[in-house]
């Protein structure tokens, strides 16, 4: 999907309740909205946690985030002001080498790197940002920091176990900067995870050819991908 918030409607037409979400980002994209204020790709998990489509959140950052204590001052930054602007939150974060814990509206949010997710023996909801595969660290108060993008081989063997009824793989405006093999690594990326994973396959960043939908390659994608129901409706 060309923009991320775009997962928020897939999930709400979708008829999911009570859901654990692995949010696969570079970015949280929860800041607190009220009910008239518009969802986008920086807030679109508030809905989805208002709602209650989700239960429990994964946010789960690249690797190199959780490196040292210096490093992942950043996560600490960004949970102590979103922490401030919901309305029900922990007044603290538990800190661990590997993982950050805090809660919001009462449903635990945990930080952690992929390698960290831990086995969850339900369907839960997988959604991935491209920025993950560029972006080797979260970051707070500046421009993000690019990289060459990472392997989504590693990506799809880690994340594979974690039956979901649908992976929306989705981009941001920064991501619409990200190179074509980012692109295409992300679409690589989701078919890695069929099946029985992936339910729904990415679409290219706006700008690109295969957003414009001149590449027949990509439609043939999306049909090797849709093994039963289809609910890619975003």
């Amino acid at each position: 999907m060309e923009n991320h918030d775009q997962a928020f409607y897939v999930w709400r037409d979708a008829g999911v309740k009570q859901r654990v979400l692995v949010h696969i980002d570079a970015h949280h994209d929860m800041w607190w909205i009220q009910d008239q204020t518009a969802i986008s790709i920086a807030n679109f998990i508030c809905p989805a946690l208002r709602q209650d489509l989700v239960r429990e959140i994964f946010w789960v950052v690249p690797d190199a985030t959780f490196e040292n204590a210096r490093t992942r001052k950043p996560i600490l930054r960004h949970l102590k002001k979103l922490l401030k602007t919901y309305p029900t939150a922990s007044r603290s974060v538990i800190e661990e080498e590997h993982r950050i814990t805090a809660s919001v509206l009462g449903k635990t949010l945990t930080v952690c790197p992929l390698r960290e997710l831990p086995d969850l023996r339900e369907n839960v909801l997988l959604d991935i940002d491209v920025d993950y595969l560029v972006i080797p660290r979260v970051s707070y108060g500046g421009a993000d920091r690019r990289a060459p993008p990472g392997k989504p081989q590693r990506i799809g063997r880690d994340v594979r176990a974690h039956d979901s009824p649908f992976v929306p793989v989705g981009g941001t405006k920064e991501s619409h900067s990200c190179t074509r093999r980012s692109t295409g690594q992300a679409r690589f990326f989701a078919l890695r995870l069929t099946p029985p994973i992936a339910r729904a396959i990415p679409v290219s960043p706006a700008g690109s050819r295969r957003a414009r939908g001149r590449a027949p390659g990509c439609a043939r994608a999306a049909r090797a991908a849709r093994p039963g129901r289809e609910l890619d409706r975003a």
